[in-house]
């Protein structure tokens, strides 16, 4: 037929830096820039550097990004945190079975009481960055609110699954929620979530737990500051079977359980002795450290604070090595 009509689109991969959120941005909004990167793909590494100002649109990456990879990363920036995105349910950022996303130097609010996240990784969201965020939860003990979340649902913070692999959290400031920060990996041991570290983050006024993980290998938790629990029941730092770990250098002031550690390392034959190590924790009213069937694990250098019990292991056999600490029972 003559008067048949074909349009085409074209557009060369995005490459360097991109401004967003003002009329006469590059994008003048979060979603112009996220269609371009969803429609285009890069073609070298990608920054959005989100405009000073109030945003009420979340940062939802769930399509692929074509030619996304380890050199070719994508940063959403949010201009030394005068970017502030807010939301009242879901997330105000999700990483959606995505990869090699960067989210930095963002406020993230959520003011949800009851189902909400600051960031969501999910369904296979690998090899990500979260670092130096402001995340500002509701102060609430609902149990779905939390602050940096791998889950395998977007209403539940105990989904399992292939939720988020080697993903790396760093240098963020966490307040409010029930939870700070909390990673949950599916029960199949040769499935555990893998490699993902959790470093350097300021977490407070977490209702119920600082950081919270479960069904996790290779897991780093170093150099966090836990503290200023609005609740009399909590726990500092939770582990739960958990392979090939590092718990080193944080610090952990609680009046419930400072460290609670279960079945570590003890799944299945481990790769390596897991250690935890130079941490300092303090319990005003329960045990500093808790440990639940651990095995082939080093335990060096911590000092543990409490006027209840400064620690307590069961189910422990003698690959437990236990060293160099310093446990301080105090007595008013």
């Amino acid at each position: 037929n003559g008067n048949d009509t074909l349009s085409t689109f074209f557009c060369t991969g995005l490459a360097g830096i991109y401004t967003v959120g003002t009329p006469t941005s590059d994008f003048p909004t979060i979603n112009d820039a996220l269609a371009a990167l969803y429609g285009c793909g890069v073609s070298a590494p990608v920054t959005m550097q989100v405009q000073a100002g109030s945003y009420s649109t979340a940062i939802n990456i769930n399509q692929p990004i074509p030619n996304i990879s380890a050199s070719n990363t994508v940063t959403f920036n949010g201009a030394s945190k005068t970017a502030i995105i807010t939301v009242s349910s879901g997330a105000a950022v999700t990483l959606d079975a995505i990869d090699h996303v960067t989210i930095e130097d963002f406020t993230l609010v959520n003011t949800s009481t009851t189902t909400g996240w600051g960031v969501l990784l999910t369904n296979a969201a690998d090899f990500n960055t979260i670092r130096n965020n402001r995340i500002q939860m509701a102060s609430t003990s609902s149990f779905n609110v939390a602050g940096i979340v791998a889950s395998g649902s977007t209403s539940s913070v105990s989904s399992s699954g292939n939720n988020a692999n080697y993903t790396l959290v760093e240098n963020n400031e966490i307040s409010g929620a029930d939870r700070g920060i909390s990673f949950y990996g599916i029960s199949t041991v040769s499935a555990y979530n893998s490699g993902n570290k959790i470093r350097n983050n300021n977490i407070s006024d977490a209702d119920n737990y600082g950081i919270y993980t479960y069904y996790q290998d290779s897991l780093e938790i170093s150099g966090n500051v836990i503290d200023e629990f609005p609740s009399t029941f909590h726990y500092g730092i939770y582990i739960y079977y958990t392979m090939n770990f590092d718990l080193v250098g944080n610090t952990v002031n609680s009046e419930d359980y400072g460290l609670y550690i279960g079945r570590a390392n003890s799944q299945t034959t481990p790769a390596r002795r897991a250690l935890i190590a130079n941490n300092m924790v303090t319990s005003t009213n329960d045990r500093a450290v808790y440990m639940f069937f651990p095995r082939d694990l080093d335990v060096y250098h911590n000092s543990f604070v409490s006027e209840a019990s400064a620690i307590v292991l069961s189910s422990f056999d003698n690959t437990t090595d236990i060293k160099n600490n310093i446990f301080v029972l105090l007595f008013f």
